[in-house]
């Protein structure tokens, strides 16, 4: 069941409503219908506080940034449109006294210094799992007008991991940490427990490359003995995808002053990222909620069984979108990708992917 909370209130005027999080999103967002008859009063206003539960679980916690009303003399009809409480860090800028800090520090406490110099009520959650501190020599300042949460972003990136948020509107740092669902998804011939109505199995490599680069400059500043010539500064790492034809080549710049050993390891994520998200699966499920009562949510593994589009094994959930009308019922849209997306992790060769049952995918590569 999904319930709608104005400012802390249960809201009952609402007719349809969505919701969705991704993994390669940094918020949460949310809409929902709602009609009155004419001159009938209505309490909700930009700004305001709105949080949608499904079976008693946050799954947005945020603000109405719009609202949409049309009508005559029989009623009116309005469309209201927010995003999570982290929708502040993306659309504000870096305050002047955390525009540059010391080190070592965490990525957790920049983003805490952050929120707190914007007054926002936000918690930082980390679970990457656990990443090294940025030392001195690391940090740079943020530039004018720049964004909270691009300059955070900047950072999670010499790290390997995604800022994301989580139901209750606050800032997680995730890296993928092998949990899992306990409900499966299941499109099985005659299947008596079937929980998708459809499917699709998209591959594409028009986004893949055979050769990834990464360049960025050392932090000359915080480095007196790094000199100032070229060679000294420019740092290059690179990887190869020898699945891909040897012509297609993708040159990216470092969000932030990085090693060539952090190069590296930024050249294989995007390689790694790319192939995973050229292999998704999408699927429309019955209901907004797992068989326990519990919200389908974003970044963990869950098993696939399909007999219709040949895809079965572990998938990793990166994308939810549930939608629910009074009239008609709910459903969920998730999407999926392989079990080792998001991570900095080589794919193993062709020919031992295909020999593993556990392969979603095998057939089709």
């Amino acid at each position: 069941m999904l319930e709608i909370r104005h400012n802390g209130i249960p809201y009952t005027l609402w007719e349809s409503a969505t919701f969705n999080r991704s993994l390669d999103a940094n918020c949460g967002q949310f809409s929902f219908t709602s009609s009155n008859p004419f001159n009938q009063s209505y309490p909700l206003r930009i700004g305001d506080r709105v949080q949608i539960l499904v079976n008693g679980n946050s799954v947005i916690n945020g603000f109405v940034d719009k609202i949409s009303a049309s009508g005559d003399m029989d009623g009116h009809r309005l469309n209201i449109m927010g995003r999570d409480k982290v929708s502040d860090l993306i659309d504000s800028s870096v305050p002047d006294s955390t525009k540059s800090m010391k080190g070592p520090i965490s990525l957790k406490a920049m983003a805490e210094r952050i929120i707190k110099a914007l007054g926002a009520s936000i918690k930082v959650i980390d679970n990457s799992g656990g990443i090294e501190p940025f030392g001195s020599n690391e940090l740079q300042a943020a530039e004018s007008g720049q964004k909270c949460m691009d300059f955070l972003v900047s950072f999670a990136r010499k790290r390997q991991v995604y800022l994301v948020t989580n139901g209750d509107g606050d800032l997680v740092i995730y890296k993928p940490q092998n949990q899992k669902l306990r409900t499966q998804l299941l499109h099985r011939h005659d299947g008596a427990t079937n929980n998708v109505k459809t499917a699709t199995l998209d591959l594409d490599i028009s986004a893949r490359y055979a050769r990834y680069v990464v360049r960025s400059q050392k932090n000359v500043a915080a480095d007196p003995f790094s000199g100032v010539d070229k060679s000294s500064t420019s740092q290059t790492g690179e990887v190869l995808d020898p699945e891909i034809r040897s012509t297609r080549y993708l040159e990216i710049q470092g969000e932030q002053a990085m090693s060539a050993a952090e190069g590296k390891q930024r050249a294989s994520e995007e390689s790694n990222l790319r192939r995973a998200k050229g292999l998704q699966y999408n699927a429309t499920l019955y209901g907004d909620s797992q068989d326990d009562g519990s919200p389908w949510d974003i970044g963990f593994l869950v098993d696939v069984f399909d007999d219709y589009n040949g895809a079965r094994g572990e998938l990793l959930m990166f994308a939810i979108a549930t939608s629910v009308d009074l009239s008609t019922g709910s459903e969920t849209v998730v999407g999926c990708s392989p079990a080792d997306a998001y991570r900095a992790i080589a794919k193993p060769n062709r020919k031992t992917t295909r020999k593993s049952k556990q392969d979603p995918f095998e057939g089709f590569l």
